[in-house]
């Protein structure tokens, strides 16, 4: 896609890069992997080395954890230094897997708690109603950079922790309620739910190829934005599902055999 569509070069270094999922600071800048979107998987593999480094202190894991991201955090964005590296090691990223954790922490509390489930429910719904709120309120924020471009997220830790006020606490609000509203109303999720799920990754890392081609016949059809945005995530999600389906899963559960795991990455 990268060579056809886009008719960009495609070096070997990039390809490496790519795979590893691990920014190489080879230059004044942060490296951007071929697959663009792969560039927040640098941060996640960091956040996953912190936790590695975490589950050796065995107590109060959570806590320790918590303060070492909002320590990073705080550092990157009153330091905001000039080294890539320790511009990558600051990022106020850290804060949106902190806002996952406290998602996770309050969700435990939440179905441990010994309160009216009608009060659970309206809990849910405010939630809803907050994070719902907040998302959109987010399309009318004006701001002298693009929060979803990485180059800007991943080059300046000030307009990171924008990005988090931005879009992060409101997804984070948004997050709960949706984990809320499943177990306050005891829901009980479709099939074809529980696949696109599935195949989130999956359309994590495809979405970026599959919309520009969706785009261009759009665009031969003379199609607008609207029904384009009608017409495209479905057909994306669709894609995901296939490539869940022949690609992802058959990859982690030919890994899981391999490595003789006694509990599959993927459940049956």
């Amino acid at each position: 896609m990268t060579f056809y569509v886009h008719h960009q070069p495609v070096d070997y270094l990039v390809i490496i890069k790519t795979l590893i999922f691990f920014p190489i600071f080879d230059a004044p800048k942060f490296i951007a992997p071929l697959i663009s979107v792969g560039w927040s998987l640098s941060y996640e593999i960091y956040f996953y080395v912190i936790i590695g480094l975490a589950l050796l202190l065995k107590k109060n894991i959570i806590e320790k954890l918590l303060v070492l991201l909002v320590f990073l955090s705080v550092l990157g964005i009153f330091w905001n230094p000039d080294s890539v590296l320790l511009k990558f090691l600051t990022s106020p990223m850290l804060l949106e897997f902190s806002l996952g954790m406290f998602c996770g922490v309050l969700y435990q509390r939440f179905i441990k708690a010994e309160t009216n489930n009608n009060k659970k429910q309206l809990l849910a719904i405010a939630l809803a109603l907050l994070g719902a709120s907040l998302m959109c309120v987010t399309i009318f924020i004006d701001v002298d950079f693009d929060i979803h471009m990485q180059n800007s997220i991943e080059n300046n830790n000030i307009l990171a922790f924008y990005r988090v006020l931005i879009w992060g606490i409101p997804s984070a609000i948004f997050l709960l309620w949706v984990i809320f509203l499943e177990k306050s109303f005891r829901m009980n999720v479709s099939f074809i739910l529980t696949l696109a799920g599935d195949a989130s990754y999956s359309a994590y890392l495809i979405h970026g190829m599959v919309y520009p081609v969706v785009a261009s016949f759009s665009k031969k059809l003379h199609v607008g934005p609207i029904l384009y945005l009608v017409i495209a995530v479905p057909i994306c999600i669709g894609v995901s599902i296939i490539f869940y389906k022949i690609i992802e899963k058959p990859l982690v559960t030919g890994i899981d055999k391999l490595l003789k795991y006694k509990r599959p990455v993927i459940m049956k």
